[in-house]
């Protein structure tokens, strides 16, 4: 057996919640940690459960490592494990929000810098508010930093941490709230942020900041403690009604949403006329609110990053992994709730060991320095952020790859509370570059009082669903244009066909004429897909007959006009007319052939989503059919039609030309 040489990462987390936990030297470094059936069954009741999952995610892959003979070859990985808030006290689970680790946060960053020297990386399930400052000392120590709990943009500042990446979405959240209000035509909003809690301070102000800058008004924006009092609250209600405050965004940890949320919700500011939404779940319920909950919540939107896909592979291999390490069942912790990013969401925790591992990996690679310098601290100076940023790897959430921040590069997920018990629904998602809003075609927002029409944001009545139904005008003339086109569509072609033997008839070309007739009716029918309720099959056949309905018409005075350019182009008409209308005809076969296939590939391969869009004017919105993504068909297909339009330019000039030099 090839000797192997050892590094180490260490994981910091709340261990201060482990009753049993204890510390060596009363330090930072957790000595005894246990992980068994009896303790996991016990966990998963308690707050903690988000902690000690994510510990054995962390374990899973640096497990997974170390059986691997393609990642870091002939090393093995150990792992220590640190404490940022001391050890277990009362009331520990109930008390403990990040603040009151600083000292023992302080303690522990120096440790690993100075005492613990074979700790070369370390993973991090921390409160943005105590990480800020282990990220900052960790960064002077120059040791990489993966967090996969931290999401204050502040620990976006590369200036200051330039050895800390999350696997985690970050620093533009509120590009991607704004996504959606414009597809709501929303331009008034109050936020409401945590003011003693980092996290809820920085989303609060990034939030702030998208709005000025695209001309969404801010008509309130208040901090409130995490210990809010009555005068507190009250304070919130008196400037949401005095300024009339429809949408309102919550900032902070999932703790400080419940209170506001269901504090608000007593006093009457939840309802058929408000819209909450937040990042973190207002699903933990304060015992003594005197209301119905799942009522109250319903409605609430959620943004959340992009949960990983359960159905993997690779993550039905990391469930596998978890659930043998903690000594339980499926039932006792299913993949739904692994990777819940509202509770336990333990994917991040496990991409942040892999994408600092497999980092390691390819630097080592690229530079061709020895792993022994690696864990004596020699490379140290190199491994900033950056090391890390492209590995190309497929990790649970998503390709670890992160932003020029340090911030993994993923769409965040919209979803809606549906008021059965904490169930939520999706309803579309962002794109990863928070430039588009994309609807689900399988479900639609439903507010509080049911409906999926946005209120008025205040600043007008509210908006109305407008489709061109039977019972509009614009719907009946749309539905009687389509009707008579097809009608004359269909009698233009019996007529060519009855009369197929006149003279006048024969000399315009009977088969052609009837390839453009039918390629009228195709677009007069395709006219109809925009009656009623907008679907993502009616999507489908409205581009794709739209298409072909073109291209029959089009191509045909192509290629007929060609026809003409060849036989009659020169003084003496062409000796082998059947010949070139054989060859004009296989022509046009192929070019209506082409749009076909690219239709057919770009429209039904491809994703589609229904995207609502707003017409001020008219105070109302309708839906319109939006790729989830341009595909390369079709871009090909958009091009393909373009050319074939302008095609007939040259085409109909040389066979006006032609005829005048008949004449």
């Amino acid at each position: 057996m090839a000797f192997k040489t050892n590094i180490t990462l260490g994981l910091i987390g709340n261990y201060c919640n482990f009753p049993d936990v204890q510390l060596v030297d009363g330090g930072s470094l957790v000595a005894n940690y246990t992980i068994s059936a009896s303790v996991s069954l016990n966990q998963l009741k308690l707050p903690s459960a988000y902690s000690y999952i994510n510990d054995a995610a962390v374990i899973a892959a640096i497990d997974m490592v170390n059986e691997s003979n393609d990642i870091l070859p002939n090393v093995h990985v150990n792992v220590k494990r640190f404490t940022d808030c001391g050890g277990y006290y009362p009331g520990v689970l109930e008390l403990y929000n990040g603040y009151s680790g600083g000292y023992a946060g302080s303690i522990m960053s120096n440790e690993i810098g100075l005492s613990y020297t074979d700790v070369v990386g370390v993973i991090g399930i921390e409160y943005s508010t105590t990480a800020r400052n282990v990220a900052e000392v960790l960064s002077q120590y120059q040791i990489p930093y993966c967090s996969s709990g931290s999401s204050s943009p502040r620990l976006s500042n590369k200036n200051r941490y330039p050895y800390f990446f999350r696997t985690l979405t970050s620093k533009g959240l509120g590009r991607h709230i704004y996504q959606l209000l414009k597809v709501w035509n929303v331009k008034r909003v109050a936020i409401l942020f945590q003011r003693d809690d980092d996290m809820g301070i920085q989303f609060g102000f990034d939030i702030f900041e998208t709005m000025s800058q695209n001309s969404v008004r801010v008509v309130a924006n208040l901090g409130i403690p995490s210990a809010m009092d009555t005068d507190d609250l009250q304070y919130v209600r008196q400037q949401i009604l005095q300024n009339d405050a429809r949408y309102i965004i919550v900032s902070g940890q999932s703790a400080f949403t419940s209170a506001v949320y269901y504090a608000m919700a007593n006093v009457g500011l939840v309802g058929d006329k408000y819209v909450w939404i937040g990042y973190n779940t207002p699903a933990n319920v304060i015992s003594s609110q005197d209301m119905n909950v799942y009522k109250s919540i319903q409605g609430f939107i959620l943004f959340i990053q992009q949960p990983p896909d359960i159905t993997t592979p690779s993550f039905k291999a990391f469930h596998e992994r978890v659930l043998q390490l903690a000594e339980i069942t499926k039932p006792d912790l299913t993949a739904e709730v692994l990777a819940d990013s509202s509770y336990i969401g333990a994917a991040p925790s496990f991409d942040c060991v892999m994408a600092m591992l497999i980092g390691f990996d390819q630097f080592l690679r690229k530079t061709g320095f020895s792993v022994v310098a690696l864990a004596n601290r020699e490379l140290q100076q190199f491994l900033n952020y950056t090391v890390f940023r492209q590995t190309k790897h497929v990790g649970l959430d998503a390709v670890l790859d992160f932003n020029e921040y340090g911030d993994l590069l993923l769409s965040y997920q919209v979803t809606y509370f549906n008021g059965d018990y904490y169930n939520q629904t999706v309803f579309g998602h962002t794109s990863s570059d928070a430039t588009a809003f994309l609807a689900s075609n399988s479900a639609s927002v439903k507010f509080n009082d049911g409906s999926s029409i946005p209120p008025s944001d205040g600043s007008k009545s509210s908006p109305v669903l407008h489709s061109y139904t039977g019972r509009t005008a614009e719907g009946l003339a749309l539905i009687v244009v389509s009707t008579l086109g097809i009608l004359a569509s269909l009698s233009s072609a019996l007529f060519i066909i009855m009369n197929h033997k006149n003279k006048f008839i024969k000399a315009s070309s009977v088969h052609e004429s009837l390839v453009i007739v039918l390629g009228c009716c195709t677009v007069f029918v395709a006219l109809l897909f925009w009656v009623d309720d907008l679907t993502a099959i009616k999507c489908r056949f409205r581009q794709t007959l739209l298409s072909i309905g073109y291209c029959l018409a089009t191509s045909t005075i192509v290629c007929k006009n060609v026809l003409l350019v060849c036989m009659f182009g020169k003084e003496k008409p062409a000796r082998k007319p059947v010949k070139l209308i054989a060859a004009a005809r296989g022509f046009n076969i192929t070019l209506v052939g082409i749009n076909f296939l690219l239709g057919i590939w770009s429209v039904f391969f491809g994703p589609v989503t229904i995207a609502i869009s707003l017409a001020d004017a008219q105070n109302s919105y309708f839906k319109t059919c939006q790729a989830a993504k341009t595909s390369i068909a079709s871009t090909l297909l958009y091009y393909y039609n373009i050319l074939l339009g302008l095609s007939l330019l040259p085409i109909l000039f040389l066979v006006t030309k032609r005829a005048m030099g008949i004449t």
